[in-house]
């Protein structure tokens, strides 16, 4: 930002003589170095009209909708009395940007325009640039596709868009030979930030793209040697030559030229036949800036009887027709038709080679082969070099508004606009009354680091994935400590404890899915949540997870993948993103958990013969015998089955309430109507010990399988 000059904190002044001025709430009104005059805010804090008394930059105006999500940009002229552009935005049904429509008026033309389609995954992941007149489009049986229009976005853990890249592949010769070595992969942006989001100089470049766009085929090349060719290298005039090529000559192996009779006028030809194969090359040159693409070839063809009865033609060593020679002692030559290629040629640039191998035949030294009126087909194109449209996301993965500051120095948060030079906001914080320690323009609590501004209202904290494969590990090396501390997740805990104890390497996987995508596929199993539970509040989630984990406030990092997947698991179980409710009946807290738990079993763990024993009446439970139940349970362990049990909470210490806890088995008859056993249980290998009259009370069953 310029020098604004002295600062004037007199109370009659402080508002009016210095560089930014407020209304009586608080809000920005006024900036001078940015020549906005005046800013209109709506009653709901959003902006509706910034004004100019001068400079370059651009009127601007927006709408929302009654959600408050912006709806439209207008951007006017500098004097705001003409309308250049409006940007509407078309959004689904969680208020995400889905597509964009531009309204233009160019050279007293109005257009409108599909701008812009944006690409999602469980999240957008880029946008697709390729426009389309609304007003003149219409419906074809054919599709094209335009490579270099879709746009990829490479994003930190904070949201920022690093690198823009396309699904253009750019092809490298890296030795020279005209032939593809590799590709190197279409990059249009790459940016880095200040912490506070400033796109920083010398490390935030854009780049332009090489587009081809294919010719129409057509006579590149044609001779006709009427000059009756004799030197070698033979360097005369083609009759035909397309403009982008240069620098033609024809050269054989035997060093010599000369020249018979052709079909019209002469022939270019060879005197000698001898048994090894005879290599004609026509040498020329693509003019820098363009490539060259060969469709077909045709020439007029004759030996005499010792000569040379068959040919292979070849472009820069690709195959690409062969065929016989007319044999003949006689002066009439015949023409090959015109022949497609039959290896593609395209996209060649440089020098190029045009070879004939002349090969069969007896031989004789008398034996001689002339050619007239050879002719290539195909075309040459400009390598142009597109600029695309500016990608509109960047600092936090939000939409920066250019029009209003310059490149980057103005993001548009759903609920305030964010100058990173300064690190604040135009309007005060709509939570201010709740966070009163804070500055109410501050951004992000002035926490840049390990967290987000959540849509200008306040810090959120991003679990960072060096955490997430930390405590991983922790769960590898010690898997009885992942841990439920709410509500709902017991039967997850058992069903994850299972989990990465038989297969580590696909938890692992499935949390690196989970982490970077918001999705795994485990088996028959599809962990999809409705949102990245791993960094949004719980309470944000449209299935009330608060009464599960909250991220921002665990203490350690033990509990980081233990949140992502106990949440992610109960929150995917269904489709519809509901899992079994705790009513009374056949869907009762009781029921949905065992079904729950017989789904995963069979569907995330892959377990097969999957069976349960459950006491549901207190007559059977009256008739348990419990020493019989656990003994039945320690040969099932044995006979490599894994086991969850259903209790109430307070057989293992817990409180009045449906609890699930894995079996780990080493069950003791203690005596004295006693007993021990061992289960996984709230983040630890615990050993219960109990009467058989508590065990039959709070015992329910349990559900196995291998």
């Amino acid at each position: 930002i310029d020098n604004m000059g002295a600062y004037d904190s007199t109370a009659v002044n402080i508002n009016v003589t210095n560089n930014y001025s407020y209304d009586e709430e608080g809000r920005l009104i006024k900036d001078k170095a940015e020549f906005i005059s005046k800013i209109v805010w709506r009653v709901d804090g959003k902006v509706k009209e910034i004004q100019r008394n001068g400079g370059s930059a651009k009127w601007m105006k927006f709408d929302y909708d009654a959600m408050g999500h912006r709806i439209a940009k207008h951007v006017y002229n500098t004097a705001g009395t003409v309308l250049e552009r409006s940007t509407y935005y078309i959004l689904d049904a969680q208020g995400n940007q889905v597509s964009t429509y531009d309204h233009e008026v160019v050279a007293e033309t109005a257009q409108f325009n599909l701008k812009e389609r944006n690409i999602f995954g469980s999240s957008r992941i880029g946008s697709k640039q390729d426009s389309l007149n609304v007003l003149t489009a219409s419906i074809s049986q054919n599709y094209k596709q335009i490579a270099g229009r879709k746009f990829y976005e490479f994003t930190n853990h904070l949201g920022n868009v690093l690198t823009v890249f396309t699904d253009l592949k750019i092809p490298q010769d890296t030795d020279n030979n005209n032939v593809v070595d590799n590709y190197k992969i279409g990059i249009t942006r790459t940016a880095d930030y200040s912490p506070f989001g400033v796109e920083l100089d010398g490390r935030t470049l854009t780049y332009t793209i090489p587009v081809v766009t294919n010719g129409t085929p057509t006579v590149i090349y044609q001779h006709k040697f009427d000059d009756s060719p004799n030197a070698h290298p033979y360097t005369g005039t083609p009759s035909n030559l397309d403009a982008n090529l240069t620098q033609v000559s024809w050269t054989n192996s035997r060093n010599a030229w000369t020249n018979f009779t052709g079909q019209t006028g002469r022939a270019i030809a060879i005197n000698s036949a001898t048994p090894d194969t005879t290599k004609l090359y026509l040498n020329l040159t693509v003019n820098p800036g363009y490539l060259l693409d060969v469709t077909s070839y045709s020439f007029y063809h004759r030996s005499s009887n010792t000569g040379y009865t068959n040919y292979r033609l070849y472009i820069n060593n690709i195959l690409v027709g062969n065929g016989s020679i007319f044999v003949s002692s006689g002066s009439t030559l015949q023409h090959t038709g015109t022949v497609n290629v039959s290896n593609a040629i395209a996209g060649l640039s440089g020098n190029i080679t045009v070879r004939f191998d002349l090969f069969g035949g007896s031989n004789g030294s008398n034996g001689t082969f002339r050619m007239d009126d050879f002719v290539l087909n195909g075309y040459t194109t400009a390598v142009e070099h597109w600029s695309p449209a500016g990608y509109r996301y960047g600092f936090q993965n939000q939409e920066v508004d250019d029009e209003i500051k310059g490149n980057g120095n103005s993001v548009n948060y759903k609920y305030r606009m964010h100058d990173p030079r300064v690190g604040r906001f135009f309007a005060v914080d709509p939570l201010a009354n709740q966070y009163s320690y804070n500055s109410t323009y501050s951004f992000s609590e002035n926490k840049v680091i390990d967290g987000v501004e959540l849509e200008g209202l306040e810090f959120k904290k991003r679990i960072a994935w060096n955490d997430v494969n930390k405590s991983m590990y922790q769960l590898k090396n010690n898997p009885e400590s992942i841990n439920q501390t709410g509500a709902g997740t017991c039967t997850m805990a058992a069903i994850t404890y299972i989990w990465i104890k038989r297969d580590f390497e696909s938890f692992h996987k499935a949390m690196v899915g989970l982490y970077f995508t918001g999705k795994a596929q485990v088996n028959n199993f599809k962990i999809e949540p409705d949102a990245h539970l791993f960094w949004v509040h719980p309470e944000n989630s449209r299935n009330s997870m608060n009464n599960f984990y909250n991220p921002d406030e665990l203490s350690t990092e033990d509990l980081v993948s233990d949140w992502i997947i106990l949440s992610s698991l109960q929150n995917s179980l269904h489709p519809d993103k509901s899992f079994y409710g705790y009513a009374n009946g056949e869907n009762s807290k009781a029921g949905n958990s065992r079904k729950n738990l017989s789904y995963m079993m069979q569907n995330l763990l892959g377990l097969t013969n999957v069976t349960h024993k459950f006491y549901n009446s207190q007559e059977s439970k009256d008739n348990m015998d419990p020493k019989k139940v656990l003994s039945n349970l320690e040969k099932l362990k044995g006979a490599g089955n894994e086991i969850v049990m259903e209790i109430n909470a307070k057989l293992v210490g817990g409180g009045d309430g449906l609890h699930n806890v894995t079996y780990m088995g080493n069950y003791q008859d203690l005596g004295n109507g006693n007993v021990s056993f061992d289960v996984q249980n709230w983040g630890e290998k615990q050993t219960v010990t109990t009467n058989i009259s508590d065990f039959k009370k709070y015992y329910n069953g349990a559900t196995w399988g291998k």
